[in-house]
């Protein structure tokens, strides 16, 4: 619902210029954001509930791959407090809180609404509130600006509500400044709003309506994950028949409208499983239902299990027992050069295997060797060469540029007789590897595997048929 303008228009500029910036949240988001109104010499305070994360960044040692807040608050242009009423001077309040699932996949608000809420106690009249968190149509509207309104003050009289969706990627440099998507209660927000996000961003994007803003933030992601869901239904058939999905993509890119997105294990990470059922629940909500996109989450979290079972079938294709098995897995963050595990589909594989009573090694360069890697209950390799020693299968769980390194005859010559190699997104040469005693699953699919379907001989696969042990000769 559009509402009236309550600020004119020189407002704007007055308004940036002696403007106090509240962080509410200091994630990943949070923390980038206190970080880029930092730099750009606003006075910043930084709110979060968490006491422990708040004494790590006052003391240099956030858990985020990204620039240091500590400088800034070293040279006193930004603080950080865990009570929403140090923060009571600021002129705008930046809601950076997670917005996750519950376990119904559904839109879990309760980060969103205690925070508009604790807001509400400290805010004053001409305050502007940005909500950066992913959000559902219409969730501004109804879930934050009545949690405002606790306060006494009226949205878009008093005191000023956009949307401004995230646009922070771990890893990505590039996203540090992207363009902004501005939307607004009214357009006089929208302007200031704008203004303020000029400073730290390349460009600013106004829209009509806060729903707007919602919106493509969900748009953006729900294409990705479709896109994703389509090259891994695509890469199974194709190997199914035997048709190598990666020199398809590479002949088809050389059309010049053909989008390439590479298949792998699955889709994890904040943002791609979980906004497609933000956007779901919006829709679902006014009686509608959507077909494509609950289809395509479905297939994308179906990965790691159909991994699991093409790991059992090529096991038992070279003549070994899953259960006697080893499988090495290099890399289990949910994206390369990021040591952040949310959602990673690697790791789902990895617990899979293991309760399959399949004994898994890894080995991922974004964490300390010889360690639990965070809170996963995975305890990192040494080296890479130590996780696949005797191991009858290596998956490349993550493609880290570190990686590329690996000689793929040095890995086969560590790992069992008959090696596996399954790399969805493609880290290694397929000339290196055609040239190693490494087998992709497409050569065992349509060579040994095919061979087996028909009855005919398979390397060293007793003339019985019967599976042996290879645990034996993994000493």
């Amino acid at each position: 619902m559009k509402r009236t303008n309550s600020i004119d228009t020189d407002r704007t500029t007055r308004f940036k210029t002696s403007m106090q910036i509240a962080c509410v949240g200091l994630g990943f988001v949070g923390y980038n954001s206190a970080v880029a109104f930092s730099r750009s010499s606003y006075p910043v305070i930084g709110v979060d509930t968490d006491a422990e994360l708040i004494e790590s960044i006052r003391h240099g040692d956030a858990p985020f791959e990204t620039t240091a807040l500590d400088a800034h608050i070293d040279d006193g242009t930004c603080e950080v407090t865990t009570t929403i009423s140090d923060a009571s001077d600021a002129d705008a309040y930046i809601i950076s809180v997670p917005t996750p699932l519950s376990d119904d996949d559904t839109p879990d608000l309760s980060y969103v609404r205690a925070a508009s809420r604790d807001v509400s106690t400290v805010l004053e009249k001409d305050d502007l509130v940005v909500v950066q968190s992913t959000i559902y149509p219409g969730c501004t509207e109804h879930d934050v600006i009545p949690e405002l309104e606790r306060s006494g003050l009226e949205a878009g009289t008093d005191f000023g509500v956009s949307h401004v969706p995230e646009r922070y990627s771990p890893g990505n440099d590039r996203s540090e400044r992207a363009t902004r998507i501005i939307g607004s209660i009214t357009d006089l927000w929208r302007d200031v709003t704008a203004a303020l996000y000029e400073d730290v961003a390349d460009d600013t994007k106004p829209v009509s309506s806060l729903e707007v803003a919602e919106t493509t933030k969900l748009v953006e992601n729900i294409q990705r994950d479709v896109n994703i869901a389509l090259v891994n239904e695509l890469a199974t058939a194709m190997n199914t028949i035997g048709i190598d999905v990666s020199e398809v993509l590479d002949a088809a890119a050389t059309k010049w409208n053909f989008d390439r997105y590479d298949p792998g294990l699955g889709v994890g990470g904040h943002c791609l499983p979980v906004d497609p059922h933000y956007f779901l629940s919006a829709v679902e909500d006014q009686g509608e239902t959507l077909g494509l996109v609950p289809v395509a989450r479905d297939i994308n979290d179906s990965m790691p299990a159909r991994y699991l079972e093409m790991i059992r079938q090529l096991l038992t294709a070279v003549g070994k027992r899953p259960t006697s098995a080893i499988v090495a897995v290099l890399g289990v963050t949910y994206k390369p050069n990021v040591s952040d595990l949310r959602n990673s589909a690697a790791v789902e594989l990895v617990s899979r295997l293991q309760a399959q009573n399949i004994t898994v090694e890894v080995y991922d360069s974004q964490y300390p060797a010889d360690e639990e890697i965070e809170d996963s209950g995975i305890t990192n390799g040494s080296t890479p060469i130590t996780a696949v020693r005797n191991a009858d299968v290596l998956v490349v769980g993550t493609p880290h540029d570190s990686f590329r390194e690996f000689d793929p005859d040095a890995l086969a010559v560590a790992m069992a007789p008959n090696p596996i190699l399954i790399d969805p997104q493609r880290l290694f040469d397929p000339a290196a590897v055609a040239d190693s005693d490494l087998h992709r699953p497409l050569e065992l699919e349509t060579g040994w595997a095919g061979r087996q379907r028909l009855g005919e001989p398979m390397g060293e696969t007793p003339a019985d048929g019967t599976v042996t042990d290879r645990r034996e000769n993994h000493d």
